[in-house]
């Protein structure tokens, strides 16, 4: 490793100073010769802090690498841990040479690369969650808030008189007018219809001795005919026109504007040894 970082200081020059390789041979000698107090105390030197005091990437990994090697000889696995962790972030596909280093250190820094593993498919899955949270979060807002939807007409309703295809196709006056007009002509035709055979009934036993009473009665029957053709008329000519323009003025679909909904849904993303997920209610 040492002549990797001579090398890397000949190869670029700017990347790595010539002090950094000296400290970092300084404590690498005292590695190589089993003093861990005081290589510790040299690496810590320069990678202890939070921000390194080697420039050099490379030499702050070896550094890394060598300074968890001596803690876990003097006892301090925790410590050890933090380098190694520090050192996988740093470079997650970094390689451990096993044949360099006792198994306790191989050991511990294969279980520090796969609990930061599992630690970024964690973060990998909250943040996929997280993400959709935020869709079901708006598909919620956009159910909450009032919409238009299409909805189908039924075109043989356009057929049935009295305004129900105006009323279908959502022209509520013209349906009103149908309506009321056609059940006015349905009022007078039913009236004058029944007066008229109630007139004709009392005429069949009526003889020529009733005098002025057969003329009236022939006379009610001689104005309520023509009364009863005229409503008839009208109502056919009401019922025609209805069923016609309800036709032309027909759409496959009406606009309908739905209502708020009351409910308030709530979705979270709930993380826990045990469970990871989107909880809600909808």
């Amino acid at each position: 490793m040492i002549a990797l970082a001579i090398v890397s200081w000949f190869v670029a020059p700017t990347a790595v100073h010539a002090g950094d390789i000296e400290d970092f041979q300084a404590a690498r000698a005292l590695y190589d010769a089993h003093e861990w107090t005081r290589a510790i105390s040299a690496f810590e030197s320069l990678v202890g802090a939070d921000e390194p005091a080697l420039e050099s990437q490379a030499l702050v990994l070896e550094s890394r690498k060598y300074l968890a090697a001596a803690y876990v000889f003097v006892g301090r696995e925790r410590a050890a841990a933090d380098q190694l962790e520090r050192l996988l972030t740093e470079e997650p596909t970094y390689e451990l040479d096993a044949t360099q280093f006792p198994r306790e250190v191989v050991q511990l820094f294969e279980r520090v690369r796969t609990r930061l593993a599992e630690r970024r498919e964690a973060e990998a899955a909250r943040a996929e969650l997280e993400a959709e949270v935020v869709r079901l979060r708006a598909e919620n807002e956009a159910l909450r808030a009032e919409r238009v939807v299409e909805v189908p007409r039924d075109q043989w309703l356009m057929f049935i008189p009295f305004g129900v295809g105006q009323f279908q196709n959502g022209e509520d006056g013209l349906g009103w007018f149908f309506a009321v007009t056609e059940a006015l002509a349905v009022a007078g035709l039913v009236t004058t219809l029944s007066l008229e055979l109630a007139y004709i009934a009392e005429l069949q036993t009526l003889d020529e001795a009733a005098g002025s009473r057969l003329d009236q009665v022939q006379s009610a029957i001689d104005v309520l005919g023509p009364l009863n053709w005229g409503f008839g008329g009208a109502l056919g000519v009401l019922m025609i026109a209805g069923v016609v323009q309800a036709n032309v003025a027909f759409t496959p679909t009406r606009s309908v504007r739905l209502p708020a909904r009351a409910i308030e849904p709530s979705v979270s993303l709930r993380v826990s040894p045990s469970f990871v997920g989107v909880v809600g209610t909808f």
